[in-house]
């Protein structure tokens, strides 16, 4: 590592008017390190490590400095993005750039969320509705043109689309509507390929909210949605706790059991007798109160903060959550 980012190394080669950085190249020999560690070292011995900590100022060259030990290590290994636009430097421009380098292409695919490609079942049958508008179809002729010649499905690359476009949540393939292995279309599908082709990647890119999403399948037993790997990296990493809290973490909303409540109150004045709606509005409005208390119990302002010291500090706990447990 040290003489690859040297001043006479192979990347000073590459890159015209390059500065050797001190930093970068000991940043690359820690990733190295690291990476051997699990099969040359000891546990609990000096050189043994399964988690490097970098923190590094703005033009160190970080992505560079992790990337070149872990193309060269020859595990399969994952490197995780808060951005896009990361994920498009890495793939785009800093790969390119190693391979040059080597003089060797590297098995590297970037794999976003699945609501980023086009499902060809949701494609046809919203081609197959006769109330597309004029602006639907403008785009949908747009879109079919450019099935013919995509081998991804990824809308980034259709930079016209808007990116609020009502159009793309139709066609996109959410894994709430995916019917597996039953769909007409799962020989064309692009999530299915692109499953294929991280198969045989050794370098996987990806965002932080579909590694965590990944961890959250494999550990309720719904499968996987990555391939097995033997190391992962965090770039941008300071957005972790946010994602992971959102993948492992438990949240309850007063307003998501008010919207309930009201469906109910709704649903029994249609469909029950006025005696029994009466006794079912009655008892969803008794619920509303138990969640408005439940909710007072809780500070007004915004922020975080302990729950387990907030709760040894509130009278009657249990009580007020098995009055809205009954409820």
């Amino acid at each position: 590592m040290e003489h690859f980012f040297s001043a006479e190394g192979p990347l000073a080669h590459c890159l015209e008017g390059y500065e050797s950085r001190p930093d970068q190249a000991r940043m690359a020999q820690s990733v190295e390190a690291l990476l051997a560690a699990p099969e040359q070292g000891v546990p609990g011995h000096p050189g043994y490590a399964k988690i490097l900590l970098v923190e590094a100022e703005t033009g160190i060259g970080k992505s560079l400095a992790y990337l070149v030990p872990a193309i060269l290590s020859g595990k399969r290994i994952v490197v995780s993005t808060a951005t896009i636009n990361l994920q498009d430097q890495l793939i785009e421009k800093e790969i390119p750039l190693i391979e040059n380098i080597l003089g060797d292409s590297i098995p590297a695919l970037c794999v976003k969320g699945r609501q980023n490609y086009l499902c060809h079942y949701r494609w046809y049958q919203y081609r197959s509705s006769p109330q597309l508008t004029l602006i639907d179809d403008e785009q949908a002729l747009k879109i079919e043109a450019w099935l013919e010649k995509t081998e991804t499905g990824d809308r980034s690359e259709l930079d016209w689309l808007p990116d609020r476009s009502a159009l793309w949540p139709k066609i996109s393939a959410h894994s709430y509507q995916c019917l597996g292995g039953e769909c007409p279309e799962s020989s064309l599908c692009f999530i299915n390929r692109l499953r294929k082709k991280a198969g045989s990647a050794r370098i996987l890119i990806v965002n932080h909210h579909l590694y965590f999403s990944d961890l959250a399948l494999r550990q309720n037993g719904y499968g996987e949605l990555l391939p097995r790997h033997e190391a992962v990296i965090f770039d941008e990493a300071h957005h972790l706790e946010h994602v992971a809290t959102s993948f492992f973490g438990t949240s309850v909303s007063q307003y998501q059991l008010y919207d309930l409540i009201a469906d109910i109150i709704q649903q029994a004045d249609i469909d029950l007798s006025t005696e029994a709606a009466d006794r079912m509005i009655g008892s969803a409005q008794g619920i509303k109160q138990r969640v408005e208390r439940f909710a007072s119990l809780f500070p007004a302002k915004k922020g975080r903060y302990n729950l387990s010291e907030h709760i040894s500090g509130v009278d009657n706990w249990q009580e007020d959550v098995q009055l809205l447990t009954d409820g």
